[in-house]
């Protein structure tokens, strides 16, 4: 079996779901709190912010994803952004309007 994986969750992530997927893989400790920065962080090495595609677009329009991406790689740790679409998005999106 390989090296447990600790991941901290923002309280904020806890309705998406993803927080029970996690808990339910072996291997993978977890613990919900506040972060001040990033919606994950494993094993306080790597820092992740999490955007849905809606949410992308309207913190784009409102100046909060220029500031939460400048407070992510103004990091002590490595981070990363995860932008989260479905595919019927990415088709309404990326394909020719008729």
């Amino acid at each position: 079996m390989g090296q447990d994986v600790n991941i901290t969750i923002d309280y904020r992530e806890v309705q998406s779901g993803i927080v029970d997927h996690l808990r339910s893989i072996d291997g993978v400790s977890t613990e919900v709190r506040h972060l001040a920065i990033g919606d994950y962080m494993l094993d306080d090495g790597l820092l992740i912010g999490r955007k849905r595609l809606l949410d992308f677009a309207e913190s784009i329009k409102d100046g909060r994803l220029f500031r939460q991406a400048t407070r992510l790689t103004n990091a002590p740790i490595a981070t990363l952004l995860i932008l989260e679409v479905t595919a019927s998005q990415l088709k309404i999106c990326f394909l020719p309007a008729p």
